[in-house]
């Protein structure tokens, strides 16, 4: 006996569970289609779910917590800018609420118009903190010279004086990381541009304000270590997601076949 005559011939039979039958690269594509339409679907509910969650929490941040502050608006002792910025913070609480109503009610059908509202409502989110953090650096003096060298926080705490600015910025990087269902380069480019405006403001900011080109080092390090912080932890979790999902995109497309018989045994000797 020829030790080839130990093998079983070569011969895979592979089956679509749905069929019963044989392989069918027509029903194989239909399938396949079905797949990516089911989760266009998913991703199209999810994404809607994840929206509403954002704007309740902005609603909350922008239009409940300003409370207070708005009943003492019209005191003698409120700068008329600090008023033109609080009626702007109780304007982004009614729009983005409006928009959630909307996206409740009558969601768009398409993704793609889902999507634009999602960079609306944070395009809104975004053009409000440059104009109130913009007038708190500056109402504040945070920027004025001179600018303390850098030194650890417990020491001096100039190196952290812009840390109360950039913490808002970070945490709608991390939020939109965390809630809004994207591939990890969709969410980098959306993440990267916050960033961009972000730290382009405060430069531009401290050049008015007249600090030196030595002094911007140490004014701007604690900042890009946050930015730094917030990208990786929002790019990350976006491509986790993103991975889980290709996973399962690849287990259903292969689950709906079955093997029906050993494709072949044998062994060496």
């Amino acid at each position: 006996m020829s030790p080839t005559s130990q093998f079983q011939p070569y011969n895979p039979h592979v089956e679509g569970a749905p069929n019963g039958g044989r392989y069918s690269g027509r029903r194989s594509s239909g399938t396949g289609a079905n797949v990516i339409a089911r989760q266009a679907r998913e991703l199209h509910g999810l994404l809607r779910r994840r929206l509403l969650i954002t704007v309740a929490v902005s609603v909350g941040f922008f239009g409940v917590l300003p409370i207070r502050s708005l009943i003492q608006i019209n005191e003698p002792w409120v700068p008329d800018a600090a008023r033109l910025v609080l009626w702007g913070q109780a304007l982004v609480a009614m729009t983005i609420a409006t928009i959630a109503v909307f996206i409740w009610k009558r969601p768009p059908k398409r993704l793609r118009h889902l999507r634009e509202l999602e960079l609306v409502i944070f395009g809104i989110i975004v053009a409000y903190l440059m104009v109130s953090n913009g007038y708190f650096v500056d109402y504040n003096g945070i920027m004025r010279p001179p600018i303390e060298p850098l030194r650890h926080p417990l020491v001096s705490p100039g190196a952290t004086r812009l840390d109360a600015v950039t913490l808002r910025w970070l945490i709608v990087i991390v939020g939109y990381g965390t809630l809004i269902p994207n591939t990890w380069k969709r969410c980098a480019i959306v993440v990267f541009s916050m960033v961009g405006i972000h730290l382009a403001q405060l430069i531009i900011q401290a050049i008015g304000a007249g600090v030196a080109p030595l002094e911007l080092g140490a004014l701007m390090l604690y900042p890009v270590v946050w930015m730094t912080v917030g990208c990786v932890v929002a790019i990350f979790g976006s491509y986790r997601v993103s991975l889980l999902e290709r996973r399962v995109q690849d287990a259903e497309r292969l689950g709906q076949y079955r093997l029906m018989r050993p494709l072949g045994a044998g062994g060496m000797g």
